[in-house]
């Protein structure tokens, strides 16, 4: 991915990569941060379930700035999905500890943690 990056922004120098490439790549997690911070605030006034459909719509538009090759909406773009994504690790393990069994929530509550910290 780095070369394709270097090609379409003409990087031609270290510096000049290093710099994109940590900002294309560290806005998702910077969004992902803010949102897991704020996130508890959104499923306290909107609730869960209406949290995760109006921010996976959300994310869903903020999928467009970044098929765009403009270095600018491309962070933008990746600021909001990250951002969607810190909503949902806090809102979906709520969801799961409502919606499943009592006896089964051990199991469920191993995997969903094992998922986010994989991805």
């Amino acid at each position: 991915m780095s070369g394709i990056l270097d090609a379409q922004f003409g990087l031609k120098d270290q510096e000049q990569r290093n710099f994109y490439h940590t900002m294309i790549g560290s806005s998702a997690v910077l969004g992902a941060v803010m949102g897991a911070l704020t996130g508890g605030k959104f499923i306290t006034s909107l609730g869960r379930r209406k949290s995760l459909i109006i921010f996976n719509a959300i994310a869903f538009f903020f999928v467009f700035p970044t098929v765009i090759e403009n270095f600018y909406t491309l962070c933008f773009g990746r600021l909001g999905l990250g951002f969607c994504g810190g909503i949902f690790q806090v809102a979906l393990p709520r969801i799961i500890e409502e919606t499943v069994p009592f006896h089964l929530l051990g199991s469920f509550g191993i995997i969903t943690n094992l998922a986010i910290n994989g991805g």
